[in-house]
């Protein structure tokens, strides 16, 4: 049996799953959200689960590689800026995507700013130094499953140092949960989800001014 044979017998039953519980999880929390926008949205099979039982809402995706298993309507990014105008989207999502990016921090700035009504963000999470080690390694063995040019720079947090994230860029979490992408007790880090929205906030991207008195 071939190495990718092995992969699939292995990942894809996982990954529908991870589909179904993750991708019900942003449908619920976007309500009557009409356009969300998936941010890292890989291979893109949530994407389209949302999009599946979302008749109605636009859905379209981005990533810095294209490796998407659907045609859905897709755009390459430099994994920095966003090209999309202010509040072109209702929703913007990134499942398990942040910790991935060189500066996430500024990705988010960026879901905010191109968000009209709220940000979901799903991220692993840990709360100890044990934990926070077996989160790397279980990213490394996930993502290199899938790919060996998906970056991996572990910036992954505990739970305070994401809000204190959100503090920082003056938007307050409306809803958040502990979530299982897989059933208990197959989870072998914490993941958890927010629902992020936008206060009064200054964004600004590379010293130039982009929106003032955000509400």
């Amino acid at each position: 049996m071939t190495f990718r044979k092995l992969k699939h017998l292995i990942h894809s039953p996982f990954h529908r799953m991870q589909a179904e519980r993750l991708g019900s999880e942003i449908a619920r929390h976007a309500g009557s959200s009409s356009s969300l926008l998936d941010v890292g949205c890989g291979d893109m099979v949530i994407t389209r689960y949302i999009n599946d039982i979302s008749p109605g809402k636009k859905v379209m995706g981005v990533d810095v590689v294209d490796y998407r298993q659907t045609n859905m309507p897709f755009l390459l990014y430099d994994g920095n800026s966003l090209p999309f105008a202010d509040e072109s989207f209702d929703t913007v999502y990134a499942i398990f995507v942040l910790h991935h990016c060189t500066d996430e921090v500024q990705v988010l700035k960026e879901m905010l700013r191109v968000s009209k009504v709220n940000v979901i963000i799903i991220e692993d999470i840990f709360d100890s130094v044990l934990g926070k080690y077996i989160t790397y390694l279980n990213d490394w063995v996930g993502n290199r499953m899938e790919s060996a040019d998906i970056p991996i720079p572990f910036h992954f947090h505990s739970d305070a140092q994401w809000k204190d994230i959100f503090d920082l860029l003056r938007s307050r979490v409306d809803y958040e949960k502990r979530v299982y992408q897989l059933p208990f007790p197959v989870n072998f880090t914490r993941q958890k989800l927010y629902v992020v929205s936008k206060s009064k906030a200054r964004f600004t991207v590379n010293n130039v001014h982009i929106a003032d008195e955000i509400i």
